[in-house]
């Protein structure tokens, strides 16, 4: 008895030992949606992965401990024209890639996109728990339409989400990012910086960011090394060394 205790003792301390020193890992993703999932338009839209600027080609996700400590967006360098109509849109985060968005960075403070809304300075922004599906038809402001609304004079993306739409959707502050980067056409890279996000040891994680015209958005997949937990690795332990011992008493 005191042998197989032993046993479970030593697999619990190495158990702790790996998830205490479990180092940051850096995942990169690129831009291979031209839309989000179930969000094309029926227009000639669909066929364009960028319509206009800025043109995002992926970023990197910094992870540690089932954490998300930072996001980068990156944008190819090019022509500035038109900048100073962009607003960046929120960001959303869904745990485990089922379709539901958890978590929402709101960076806008306003209700019809259009050319005249403020940048996000960097600064903290709320991040809010969120259960927000997919597909909602109420949950999002979206983008408007070509040459319609405050786009009188642009083309944009139509009728995708850009933000959270706040008269329908409630959520719970949880906590704040920081944003910077946006605010002119010279900046190529926009982060943001958490103090931990929990991504609650699922593996993965999708990401869904766009300016406010969502001439080009974000929509990807992330996959990285979740981190062992403790307790429940040391209860298969215990099963397994539990069946040897049944198995020595039968024998």
């Amino acid at each position: 008895m005191k042998r197989i205790t032993a046993i479970i003792g030593i697999m619990i301390i190495g158990v702790c030992f790996i998830a205490a020193n479990a180092h940051a890992e850096v995942v990169s993703f690129t831009d291979n949606h031209k839309y989000w999932d179930g969000w094309g338009n029926g227009t000639n839209d669909d066929s364009h992965d960028v319509i206009g600027i800025p043109n995002f080609t992926g970023g990197q996700a910094t992870i540690e401990n089932d954490r998300l400590n930072n996001l980068t967006f990156n944008r190819a360098a090019g022509t500035t024209s038109y900048w100073g109509a962009l607003s960046p849109g929120d960001l959303f985060i869904n745990i485990g890639n089922d379709n539901t968005w958890d978590y929402v960075v709101d960076l806008t403070n306003w209700t019809i996109p259009g050319p005249t809304d403020p940048d996000a300075v960097a600064g903290n922004y709320d991040i809010f728990s969120i259960s927000l599906a997919l597909d909602s038809t109420t949950g999002y402001i979206l983008s408007g339409l070509d040459r319609q609304q405050g786009w009188s004079n642009y083309y944009i993306r139509d009728s995708h989400p850009v933000a959270a739409n706040w008269e329908y959707l409630q959520g719970q502050q949880i906590g704040s990012a920081y944003f910077s980067g946006w605010g002119n056409g010279t900046t190529t890279q926009y982060s943001f910086n958490f103090d931990g996000l929990d991504l609650g040891n699922s593996g993965n994680f999708t990401i869904g960011w766009q300016p406010n015209c969502a001439n080009d958005v974000v929509y990807e997949n992330l996959h990285y090394t979740a981190t062992p937990e403790p307790m429940t690795v040391a209860l298969v332990g215990a099963g397994v060394v539990g069946l040897l011992r049944l198995k020595r008493r039968k024998a």
